[in-house]
């Protein structure tokens, strides 16, 4: 096989893979396959990088924020800001560390 040859299947492979149905379709999914093949031991880079890799993974799941009555009534998120009132709330993301909200009715 020569290169030309190489590069050609190669293509054709990342368009078989591209027409494929995702495997992964959810974060938790997604976070649970990130944690099952962890190294072990070694690779501390790689480690590392899947650590932050979940980490952006969770704050893509969108959770409910909760009350401090002992500050102000209202919404907070996990990070400790203040996000409102929840009938005045219409954001999907805390605007602080990016939690993505879920905001139901009670």
């Amino acid at each position: 096989m020569n290169v030309d040859s190489i590069l050609q299947e190669i293509g054709a492979m990342k368009t078989k893979m591209n027409k494929k149905e995702k495997i992964v379709k959810i974060p938790e999914e997604a976070i649970e396959t990130i944690k099952s093949n962890m190294p072990t031991s070694g690779y501390q880079m790689l480690r590392e990088s899947l650590i932050m890799a979940i980490g952006a993974l969770e704050k893509q799941i969108p959770k409910k924020p909760h009350r401090n009555y002992k500050k102000f009534s209202g919404l907070w998120c996990k990070c400790g800001w203040y996000l409102g009132q929840k009938q005045c709330l219409d954001i999907k993301y805390c605007p602080n560390c990016g939690q993505a909200i879920l905001l139901e009715d009670e």
